[in-house]
């Protein structure tokens, strides 16, 4: 069997299209959290894929429960053989800091200690770049560059980094893994949270726009990726997953040219999130909202990073696919549905 965990998210809901097409129907099971968001992801396999693909999708073995509760876990453990894990929380929120600790670490070696104890084959982990370290000399950041400043970092990039240290300690306790680091993801679907909510910013005229390099790929290429990390004989090693290193600025004018919409005209400045990150601050104080943001990210929201993929294409094979052709496919999914 196949495990699949936060198979509803966006890179767990295109990993499972993805190997509808590759693997057995009875060899899939996938973890949901409740019935809405298992339906909303066979729907965007349906609207990306096709209904031939959403029909099987309702025929895998689908066990809802949290990667957090382990008495759920050891009790769907049971012939599983290889374990994708997608599941995350992603938020830079003070008031979320408990829960990112709590599932992306907690959560991850929850699933490391059993997958152990289960003599799995393969467990192929999904982080993140934010988990990697500063370039040295401002070179390209490859899978060497590991973070040091954690002083700085921000709350998700530190749970993140937690997480893939508790794939490292269960290599050292027999577990053969992978970890994948990809970029910020373009894909169909989920465009109120994550890197989605670029695509929906730039169809509501957003007039703000960010001057940062860093790492984008498709969703496709990450799934891909995994696909591939899981069928080679590699084990105990990362990959950056990075298609191409561009502007957040120039992709955000690109979205925007798709939707024949405006270009954002305000660039942000590291002031004006310190002014934002205040007054959230002093609404939390009083009780009227949350705090959605914490000083921690203002250190590294203006920083250029570039990263190095070589890895990922010389020993995995990939074959990364045209950032301006990914935008394109999500610019028309996203006209198709809204």
């Amino acid at each position: 069997m196949i495990l699949i965990t936060g198979t509803t998210g966006l890179v767990g809901t295109h990993l499972l299209a993805f190997l509808l097409q590759k693997e057995e129907v009875k060899l899939l099971k996938a973890i949901y959290r409740n019935k809405e968001k298992k339906e909303s992801c066979i729907q965007l396999i349906k609207e990306v894929y096709g209904q031939n693909l959403a029909d099987q999708a309702h025929q895998i073995t689908w066990e809802q429960g949290d990667i957090c509760d382990v008495p759920f876990l050891e009790r769907i453990f049971s012939n599983v053989e290889y374990v994708y894990h997608c599941a995350g929380l992603i938020s830079n929120a003070p008031s979320k800091e408990k829960e990112l600790r709590k599932v992306n670490i907690e959560g991850t070696a929850n699933l490391v200690n059993l997958s152990i104890d289960y003599q799995v084959k393969k467990f192929c982990h999904l982080s993140s770049i934010s988990t990697l370290g500063e370039p040295i000399n401002n070179k390209i950041i490859s899978e060497e560059n590991y973070k040091e400043e954690h002083g700085r970092a921000s709350l998700y990039s530190i749970s993140k980094y937690g997480g893939e240290m508790e794939v490292w300690r269960g290599t050292q306790e027999g577990l053969n893994a992978v970890i994948l680091n990809p970029g910020v993801i373009i894909g169909e679907g989920f465009y109120t949270s994550g890197s989605g909510e670029l695509i929906k910013k730039a169809y509501q005229n957003f007039p703000i726009y960010i001057d940062k390099v860093t790492g984008f790929v498709d969703v496709r290429d990450v799934v891909d990726s995994m696909w591939r990390a899981r069928q080679s004989t590699v084990k105990n090693e990362r990959f950056i997953i990075v298609s191409e290193n561009r502007s957040l600025k120039e992709i955000q004018f690109s979205l925007a040219s798709q939707f024949n919409k405006k270009k954002p005209k305000i660039a942000l400045r590291k002031w004006m999130l310190v002014i934002l990150i205040v007054f959230q601050y002093l609404l939390s104080f009083f009780r009227l909202t949350k705090r959605k943001m914490s000083f921690s990210i203002v250190y590294d929201a203006l920083k250029n990073k570039k990263y190095s993929a070589s890895k990922s294409i010389e020993i995995l094979g990939v074959n990364y696919s045209p950032l301006d052709k990914s935008i394109e496919r999500v610019c028309k999914h996203y006209l198709s549905t809204n």
